[in-house]
């Protein structure tokens, strides 16, 4: 059911941050490292296309509301944002910054201690059918 031709960016160049931070322009293309284990996370630059630009403007509903945790904290992506002051920080989708006027679904940052959350993304194989559920926590996909 998990494709094996899937490919997930695992790029750790410090050309992300330019390209979401200060030319908000994200791109699919990998620069130096791709993951094909058919499972990674979201990449920044997926979050950026999805409409979640960095401390901006709020993610698609859609995709916010796969996004949302209720505990309010931030979700990992697989991009890393670099280093200030000797310290490692990774692209992460806010839930709410209420200080800073964002109300969840964007972009920012964290740094590699902070107690985010995952959510792992799997591309599935293009014959998989779903034969029930429609993508809710109460109500899953089933897939065959």
């Amino acid at each position: 059911m998990i494709s094996t031709n899937a490919m997930y960016c695992n790029e750790r160049s410090s050309t992300i941050k330019v390209r979401l931070v200060d030319n908000k322009k994200p791109q699919f293309t990998c620069v130096n490292s791709v993951n094909k284990d058919g499972y990674g996370l979201i990449t920044a630059d997926e979050v950026a296309f999805a409409g979640g630009m960095y401390e901006g403007r709020e993610i698609d509903a859609y995709f916010k509301t796969i996004l949302y945790n209720t505990d309010f904290r931030a979700t990992w992506t697989m991009s890393g944002y670099g280093f200030e002051n000797k310290t490692a920080f990774m692209f992460t989708i806010t839930n709410s910054i209420p200080h800073m006027g964002i109300d969840g679904g964007s972009l920012s940052k964290s740094n590699t201690d902070y107690n985010a959350i995952i959510r792992p993304v799997i591309s599935l194989k293009p014959n998989v059918l779903i034969s029930g559920g429609n993508g809710t926590a109460s109500s899953p996909y089933i897939i065959e």
